[in-house]
């Protein structure tokens, strides 16, 4: 669900269905590249019929023995990975953040972003903060109305504690 402040877009990455967890794809079946896991954020229409200029994508990992050359804690990369895409209302894919490398392991964030150290208490389960400033190329990036910015998880990632994502902005007037 959006929060909106003054003109501000605070809204979670989430499926068709309002499901913001994305260490949820693999526990309904047999995933991969035919029944992927699809979280996106959409401007709300009706709060700007601009779009909205998007100026960061928070991610926050929490799982047990993060580390780099694996994705979240689970022990190896993502065979298929994850897709990082801005999509026309269409559907159609209208750029490709990754550039065609998808993201398998949790160094691979570091093509989008900033990447935090791998927070690892006394005991518990550890934690990747990852930073996506796309104000920093130069300006916000902008979704027209309709627009989306969409993940795709082709993999099982429901033996991951925590995955989600934020994606802050402001709506244009």
């Amino acid at each position: 669900m959006a929060f909106n402040n003054l003109n501000g877009f605070f809204q979670m990455f989430e499926t068709s269905t309002g499901k913001s967890e994305m260490a949820t794809v693999g526990t309904t079946g047999t995933f991969g590249t035919t029944n992927p896991g699809v979280y996106f954020v959409t401007p709300s229409t009706a709060k700007s019929p601009k779009g909205v200029d998007v100026t960061r994508v928070n991610f926050k990992l929490i799982d047990g023995n993060i580390r780099w050359d694996r994705f979240a804690g689970l022990g190896s990369a993502l065979p298929n990975g994850m897709k990082v895409e801005h999509i026309s209302t269409g559907g159609a894919t209208l750029f490709d953040f990754t550039d065609g490398q998808k993201i398998h392991i949790n160094a691979d964030f570091g093509l989008l972003a900033g990447v935090d150290n791998i927070i690892e208490p006394v005991a518990g389960d550890d934690a990747l903060i990852v930073r996506w400033t796309l104000a920093k190329a130069g300006k916000p990036y902008h979704l027209n109305q309709g627009q989306s910015l969409r993940f795709t998880i082709e993999d099982a990632t429901s033996t991951i504690t925590s995955f989600e994502a934020m994606c802050q902005g402001v709506y244009v007037e």
